[in-house]
């Protein structure tokens, strides 16, 4: 598997079986560890552990960036035990640990960084959160989300779910996608609000899919076709709205 094949895999696996995408992951050296050096993977309590050991397998391996992001690391990391994860893993890396800041400085969150579509890194795990305040805007409830004056749009899906109305995005191959739009009334669905969005804004769509860590990032979308479906609401069946998204290069 490829490096961004891999971190999104290690991203949606869940946490007792994640370990097993370490040894794949470091096998890819200096790469892997550049890309677990990033506030969604050191930077996440949740995913800290799993980057500290990951980064500490590809030193063992001859990653020569290793120790040096690992010193990085605990200038970063909050949790105690991921203090003594480095600690451990530079030791046996052949090297002293560094001395880590007071507990009261490190449990200071830092303020969400700035972000623009273009920064969006493909494979990447963002909080939610960080997207809409870092500067991305647009309504952090519903799964079309867009800035009222930019041309861009955020979708948020998760292929795994199927909606209360009986559908369920899916992929198509390697770069297709099946995204349902959105209901703006009692009836079938309409090209109006977030669906009239997606159809002005291609082709900057920005399609992120559902993880355990929050959102992976699957790259800029082109609309290429306008599908529908039966739904039901209510016992009763609707006509619904499939836009056809094509991943760009």
């Amino acid at each position: 598997m490829q490096l961004d094949e891999l971190l999104i895999a290690a991203a949606e696996a869940p946490p007792e079986s994640r370990i097993d995408y370490r040894d794949p992951l470091a096998a890819h050296g200096d790469s892997a560890v550049e890309a677990l050096m990033t506030p969604s993977w050191i930077g996440d309590p949740s995913y800290a552990g799993f980057a500290i050991q990951t980064i500490r397998k590809a030193g063992e391996l001859g990653a020569s960036s290793a120790v040096g992001a690992l010193r990085r690391a605990a200038s970063i990391v909050s949790m105690e035990w991921h203090q003594k994860d480095i600690a451990n893993a530079l030791v046996s890396l052949g090297v002293a640990a560094p001395r880590t800041k007071s507990s009261k400085k490190q449990s200071v969150a830092p303020s969400t960084a700035p972000i623009a579509p273009d920064d969006l890194v493909v494979g990447r795990c963002y909080r939610r959160l960080d997207l809409h305040n870092g500067g991305l805007g647009g309504n952090r409830q519903k799964g079309i989300s867009y800035p009222a004056r930019g041309t861009y749009c955020l979708l948020f899906s998760d292929p795994n779910k199927v909606h209360d109305y009986g559908y369920k995005d899916q992929p198509i191959g390697d770069a297709g996608y099946r995204y349902f739009g959105e209901w703006s009334g009692a009836g079938d669905m309409v090209m109006t609000g977030g669906n009239k969005a997606i159809s002005d804004r291609s082709p900057e769509l920005y399609l992120f899919t559902a993880a355990a860590c929050g959102y992976v990032f699957r790259g800029r979308q082109r609309l290429v076709a306008v599908d529908h479906a039966k739904a039901t609401r209510d016992g009763r069946e609707f006509n619904a709205i499939v836009f056809v998204l094509e991943t760009q290069p």
